[in-house]
């Protein structure tokens, strides 16, 4: 934890605000994934499409 913790700051650094809150709505997801009853493969898949490049370019342009 306290490495992430760390890379989060670099991170928060290097992409701004709106990084953060897309880490805060990737939690959630993640909470909300895991809350549930699925295929952990199928979890994973969905996960890795929440974290990717073009899901961050959405949600800068769902913040504008």
């Amino acid at each position: 934890p306290a490495l992430a913790q760390r890379f989060r700051k670099i991170l928060e650094q290097q992409f701004g605000p709106e990084y953060e809150e897309w880490l805060a709505a990737l939690g959630e997801a993640r909470e909300t994934l895991f809350s549930r009853k699925m295929d952990p493969q199928e979890r994973k898949k969905l996960l890795h499409i929440l974290a990717s490049a073009e899901m961050f370019d959405d949600f800068v342009r769902r913040k504008l």
